[in-house]
């Protein structure tokens, strides 16, 4: 008997819903695969991306990194410097300074001892052993000359200590008075001793 619909038949192989899935493996696997690839290259399309400045951001507790987390260092305010003392250079003063008053009243004692001795011998030639009525004036003038030696030390002293305190800056208004009385003491020591005896000297001279 025919089939009155005849082979239009609406369910045919349809098997109900739709298209049938692919009964070979090999299909299925293809399928797979496509299926699987636009997942992939979806999810690689829709990943963030990454932070350039995420990287280079220091690590402050990273011994490495030259970042100092506490802020940059500043030094402390120097302290004032403390004033040097000036004991030194005013040493140096009275020590010099008494060295060239010595010798100053040196030379005009012993000029006056000369002065009278030459004027008694009535030559500038004076001799060894004094006459009985000139031992004072020889006693006289050999202490002078003996003080006026020793007082050679004090202004070396402190003439040496004078540089020292204007080197150091310890009291350098003193130590530069010391220098001076230093080299100036001696020079003017001699002077007022030529100024005494020069002119019994020079009349006496034959």
């Amino acid at each position: 008997m025919s089939n009155p619909y005849g082979n239009n038949d609406p369910y045919g192989q349809q098997g109900g819903y739709g298209q049938p899935g692919p009964s070979d493996p090999q299909q299925q696997h293809d399928l797979y695969g496509q299926m699987t690839g636009y997942s992939s290259a979806g999810s690689s399309q829709s990943a963030p991306e990454p932070d350039p400045y995420a990287a280079a951001a220091p690590n402050p507790y990273d011994p490495n990194t030259s970042v100092n987390p506490y802020g940059a260092y500043t030094e402390p305010a120097s302290a004032p410097k403390a004033r040097k003392s000036s004991v030194l250079g005013v040493l140096a003063l009275i020590i010099g300074g008494l060295g060239v008053l010595v010798s100053l009243i040196m030379a005009i004692v012993g000029g006056n001892a000369y002065t009278s001795m030459v004027d008694q011998l009535g030559t500038t030639d004076i001799p060894d052993v004094p006459p009985p009525n000139m031992e004072g004036d020889y006693a006289t003038f050999g202490l002078t000359f003996l003080v006026y030696a020793a007082s050679a030390l004090p202004i070396l002293a402190g003439l040496i200590m004078g540089i020292i305190a204007i080197a150091t800056n310890r009291g350098r208004l003193f130590g530069i008075i010391a220098t001076a009385l230093g080299v100036l003491g001696p020079i003017t020591v001699f002077i007022v001793f030529m100024v005494i005896a020069g002119p019994a000297a020079i009349s006496n001279t034959p």
